[in-house]
């Protein structure tokens, strides 16, 4: 069970507080087109800003999403040159690949630092310490923690954040940090986005048993998005000959956030008449696709910990549970972005 961010790390100065770094946040938000909102729920990015003990200040923001090492440099020049200051770029990819990234525009300072190695893909660019002699007089040690082995690629930079005077606890933050300032934003309506699409991604073998749980789960294969519904169909609802009990919608289902939410469902009539099971959660934030550029096996891993579903036990007449279908859909995009679980699709 993996950690992954990427978020931005700018050291201390005179001329910098808190509140500059967050009306510099803000002003690249606004370029970027999103307003901000009071409105956590209403929400598409979250801002984190972290002033904790030590010479950096500690930034999470949604909107930026590092690509590669060019855009992790690219990034790191361009909050520098705002800040005027050191700026450490960092990306850890589900604890086991860690890229950190220092540039300072001023004085071109190109550092870049490597902890393990990514799936399928060469290393984007080769450790290159020298650069960080401005940040630590412990040159040394420094060689020592990138040279080490670590089970979590994270531990890494924690070490490396004590080193140069960085909060350790705060080197890993994203937007579940719990300390900071927190702001919101969100785009216009009328700006063009990417629809979420789901999959169906798990299915607990044959999700039809009655002496078990069952699962159905999703992942996101388009853009973000906000809000998911879950629908049961099947000839066994009308008189409850079926019944779904122990409900719950689980979210990051292999991962460290991994969540398990009670839920109820609402019978519905359908347009053509029939009854359904229905159950939304206008607020669950839609995890971001996986890279398709990842190797095979990564793409798995990393779907496995952003797919999220239902698990349920059934109770009541077992010759009605061939015809349970499950759709999972985004409320972004009802109408073409769900996928569908049935028993003779995928058994």
């Amino acid at each position: 069970m993996g950690f992954s961010f990427s978020n931005i790390h700018i050291k201390k100065s005179d001329s910098l507080s808190r509140e500059k770094i967050s009306d510099i946040f803000r002003e690249f938000l606004k370029e970027k087109g999103y307003t901000e909102t009071n409105d956590k729920n209403d929400s598409e990015c979250t801002l984190v800003i972290a002033d904790p003990q030590g010479a950096y200040f500690s930034v999470s923001c949604e909107a930026i999403e590092f690509g590669g090492a060019e855009d992790m440099k690219s990034t790191a020049l361009l909050f520098s040159e705002k800040t005027g200051s050191d700026v450490i770029a960092a990306c850890c990819e589900d604890s086991d690949y860690l890229m950190l990234c220092y540039e300072n525009l001023s004085t071109d300072a190109d550092g870049w630092i490597n902890i393990g190695r990514p799936y399928g893909t060469k290393l984007p660019r080769r450790t290159s310490l020298s650069a960080w002699k401005a940040l630590t007089d412990n040159n040394a040690k420094l060689k020592e923690i990138v040279k080490a082995e670590y089970v979590f690629a994270e531990e890494a930079f924690r070490e490396i954040a004590a080193l140069i005077g960085m909060d350790s606890g705060a080197c890993c933050i994203d937007s579940d940090y719990e300390s900071g300032e927190k702001l919101y934003f969100k785009l216009p309506d009328n700006v063009e986005r990417e629809l979420p699409k789901f999959k169906i991604w798990l299915f607990g073998g044959d999700p039809c048993r009655m002496d078990e749980p069952n699962c159905v789960h999703a992942v996101n294969i388009g853009g973000r998005g906000k809000g998911a519904a879950v629908i049961v169909t099947g000839d066994f609802i009308e008189n409850d000959e079926l019944v779904l009990e122990n409900v719950l919608f689980e979210s990051d289902l292999l991962s460290t956030k991994y969540k398990a939410v009670p839920i109820t469902f609402e019978k519905r009539r359908t347009s053509s008449g029939d009854m359904m099971l229905y159950w939304e959660d206008k607020t669950f934030n839609i995890p971001q696709r996986v890279n398709p550029g990842l190797s095979d096996i990564k793409q798995l891993d990393l779907e496995g910990k952003r797919s999220f579903g239902i698990r349920f036990g059934l109770k009541g007449d077992p010759r009605k549970r061939f015809g349970i279908k499950v759709f999972i859909v985004p409320l972004d995009n009802y109408q073409n972005g769900g996928d569908c679980w049935f028993y003779d699709r995928y058994c």
